[in-house]
């Protein structure tokens, strides 16, 4: 009778654990399905019907469009790309506008705001933010991005969007012409405001040549 009620007692203890463990699963599945989360979908297109290499493939575009459809898994459609990511119970999205002029002097526009977006999106992933402080992950992508071996020549506007789940609050930060939009039953409550030195000259984050003339170019530093 001892032996069967050890073995019954070693058992069971396992047993326990494992429906322990079950139902905090559960209620953490519960928990976190009432968090706010973003529901997200991108759409682009390319402004010219010759590509840069980084590129992927373009899919064949429909009958009677003039646009050429890619790949979303890089992030990236022509000279703009995206991010989305996690991190612990906050999302964040963040979106960057290459400047095409860049062709004009031999550079791939989309490197630039492609790296640049790269870069944010590691600093989410390794938790090197602050929910309340979008900013943050667009100077440290950048600071990350100037510091690297081969620099990448470009310039970009951007905006990032941050959800903090558990506070239910979006936070955002915005340079230049891109932005986002708050609607809600309908109605904009909240829109990021444009930075422009004049017209079609917004705000951006850039990196140039080191030999390029400084007085030919706007600056703010």
């Amino acid at each position: 009778m001892l032996s069967a009620l050890a073995y019954g007692g070693s058992f069971g203890r396992p047993l326990l654990r494992h429906l322990c463990n079950q139902v905090k699963d559960a209620e953490e599945r519960r928990r976190r399905e009432k968090l706010s989360k973003f529901i997200t979908a991108s759409c682009g297109y390319a402004k010219r019907s010759s590509f840069p290499k980084c590129l992927t493939t373009p899919k064949t575009p429909p009958s009677g469009s003039g646009f050429i459809l890619h790949h979303t898994q890089d992030g990236l459609f022509g000279d703009d790309a995206w991010f989305v990511a996690e991190y612990a119970e906050t999302q964040v999205i963040g979106v960057a506008d290459g400047v095409g002029g860049w062709r004009d002097y031999g550079v791939d526009a989309s490197a630039f705001p492609k790296c640049l977006m790269k870069q944010c999106e590691r600093v989410v992933n390794e938790g090197r933010f602050s929910a309340s402080q979008p900013a943050s992950i667009l100077s440290r992508g950048f600071r990350d991005l100037y510091e690297l071996k081969e620099p990448i020549i470009g310039s970009s506007t951007a905006c990032i969007v941050v959800m903090d789940q558990c506070k239910r609050e979006m936070y955002s930060a915005n340079l230049g012409d891109s932005g986002c939009l708050v609607v809600r039953n309908g109605l904009v409550v909240h829109r990021t405001e444009e930075q422009q030195h004049f017209f079609n000259t917004p705000f951006q984050l850039a990196m140039v040549p080191p030999t390029h003339e400084f007085g030919h170019i706007l600056s703010d530093t």
